[in-house]
C-alpha cells in the first residue's frame, strides 16, 4: 500500500488512502520502529464533500480537527477548490498563486475562563478540539514547558479526554508553544492551537484587525484572516516529504524514496 508523509509548519503526518490502517497507527507513528508521524491522515469517499479527512493522533486515539493536516490534505489533492468533510465539520481549502489556505469548521469560547492552581487564567477554545490557551511569557528554550503543561493537560475539570494546552505571548506576532493530547508532548506547530490563540487575541484586540500572525515553535509562521462573515481562514506551509510502499503484515517494511 502507498503512503505518503507530509509535514505542516513541522507538524507531520503519515496519509493513506486505506482505513485499513486505523489498527496500526502508533506502529506507524513511532518515531524508531515505524515511519515517524504526529498523527495519521486517513483519506475515505465523502457524500457532501469531495472528500472525508479522519485523523488519528500518535496514540492511536481518533481527533476531531487537524488544521495543519487540513493543509496537507489540501496539497495532496491539488485542486484549487476543495471540499473536505471532518468530524468537526466541512471544510474549505484552496491554494491560490501556491498559498495554502482552509477553513476551520468553527471557532467558539467557553463563557468563562478556568482559574489555574497557580491562579492563572485559562481560555478554553474549541476549533474542532478543545484549546487552553494561557498568556504566559513565551521562551522556546524553556526546557520546563512540557512538564508545566502535563500537568494541565490532564486536570480533572477538563474530563477523560483532558485538554491541548497553550502558552501564547503577544510580541508583534503571536509567539504559541502548544502540549498536544494523543501527542502527548510539545509539537513543533498546532494549526487548531493556533486558530485559537489567533481568535482570543482578536476578541481582546481594540484595533480590529482582520489578520493575525502566529509563531510556532517550528518558526513556520501561521496567518489568520477572517473574513466578512467572520470565518477564518488559515495559511501556512505544507509539504510532500517523501512516498513509499507498506507491506502490510505483522511489521512494516518501508521502502521510500526522497522526492
Amino acid at each position: 500500500m502507498i503512503f505518503y508523509k507530509y509535514q505542516g509548519a513541522g507538524n507531520d503526518f503519515i496519509l493513506v488512502e486505506d482505513e485499513g490502517v486505523c489498527g496500526y497507527v502508533s506502529h506507524l507513528c513511532d518515531r524508531h520502529f515505524g515511519i515517524g508521524a504526529d498523527g495519521v491522515i486517513v483519506l475515505e469517499p465523502s457524500v457532501d464533500c469531495d472528500i472525508r479527512m479522519r485523523i488519528f493522533n500518535s496514540d492511536g486515539g481518533e481527533a476531531s480537527m487537524c488544521g495543519n493536516a487540513l493543509r496537507c490534505v489540501v496539497l495532496h489533492l491539488q485542486k484549487e477548490i476543495v471540499s473536505i468533510e471532518t468530524a468537526a465539520g466541512n471544510c474549505f481549502g484552496k491554494i491560490v498563486d501556491g498559498a495554502i489556505l482552509a477553513t476551520l469548521p468553527y471557532v467558539k469560547e467557553e463563557v468563562e475562563p478556568y482559574i489555574l492552581d497557580d491562579n492563572r487564567k485559562g481560555y478554553l477554545i474549541d476549533t474542532g478540539v478543545y484549546h487552553l490557551i494561557i498568556f504566559e511569557e513565551v521562551d522556546f528554550d524553556t526546557p520546563d514547558f512540557e512538564e508545566d503543561a502535563r500537568k494541565i493537560r490532564f486536570d480533572k475539570r477538563f474530563g477523560k479526554s483532558g485538554v491541548n494546552v497553550s502558552y501564547i505571548m503577544e510580541a508583534g506576532d503571536i509567539l504559541i508553544r502548544t502540549y498536544e493530547r494523543g501527542v502527548e508532548k510539545e509539537t513543533l506547530a498546532c494549526g487548531t492551537a493556533a486558530a485559537a490563540a489567533a481568535f482570543l487575541v482578536r476578541k481582546n484586540d481594540k484595533k480590529e484587525r482582520f489578520e493575525y500572525t502566529v509563531y510556532p515553535v517550528s518558526k513556520k509562521t501561521l496567518k489568520f484572516t477572517f473574513d466578512e462573515d467572520d470565518r477564518i481562514w488559515m495559511e501556512g506551509p505544507a509539504s510532500l516529504v517523501f512516498k513509499g510502499k507498506m507491506a502490510m503484515e505483522n511489521t512494516y517494511e518501508i521502502e521510500g524514496s526522497v522526492l
